[in-house]
């Protein structure tokens, strides 16, 4: 099941749910600008939903700017 994908040139990202019923999201292919809307909103789907913990599986990103990152920084911030 696949989630948010954004694909503009060759940057693509791919979101979707944790399996096993762990909250969260597992992450591919690259978060930067031309990734960023479906980056922000998948952040914003994962805050929507937080209850206790959450997380987010980064292993299958290649790349993340400096924005990425800050957006994923102010989205555990702002968790209850």
């Amino acid at each position: 099941m696949g989630g948010p994908r954004a694909a503009l040139g060759s940057a693509a990202l791919e979101v979707s749910p944790l399996p096993g019923g762990r909250s969260g999201i597992s992450v591919g292919g690259e978060i930067s600008a031309l990734t960023s809307a479906s980056w922000e909103r998948a952040l914003s789907e994962l805050a929507r939903r937080h209850v206790g913990v959450s997380y987010v599986e980064l292993s299958d990103v290649a790349f993340v700017d400096v924005a990425g990152v800050t957006a994923l920084a102010l989205t555990a911030m702002n968790l209850p």
